[in-house]
């Protein structure tokens, strides 16, 4: 179950536990900004926590992106229930 743990005008972060790992969602919504990059990345730095991994579906350039512009590094892939094939990440 994802939990959002910062709310703000321009975006919400969610944390989310699965098999004792914990997993980052970010939702921004307003346009994107030097600003909001700025506010987003302290509020990564203030979250407690040594490791967060980020599921990304492949070929979803946006996301990507997104990934390693916060120094997100692939850790490895696997196929989903549903056959979709993701990446996993992880941000120290």
């Amino acid at each position: 179950m994802k939990v959002p743990v910062v709310d703000t005008k321009d975006f919400i972060i969610y944390l989310e536990d699965y098999q004792d790992n914990i997993f980052i969602h970010c939702d921004v919504k307003s346009k994107w900004s030097k600003t909001v990059k700025k506010e987003l990345t302290q509020a990564f730095n203030k979250l407690d926590k040594k490791e967060l991994y980020a599921l990304h579906v492949k070929g979803d350039n946006k996301h990507i992106k997104f990934l390693k512009l916060f120094n997100f590094n692939y850790l490895h892939s696997l196929e989903g229930k549903d056959n979709t094939q993701y990446d996993v990440f992880i941000w120290r």
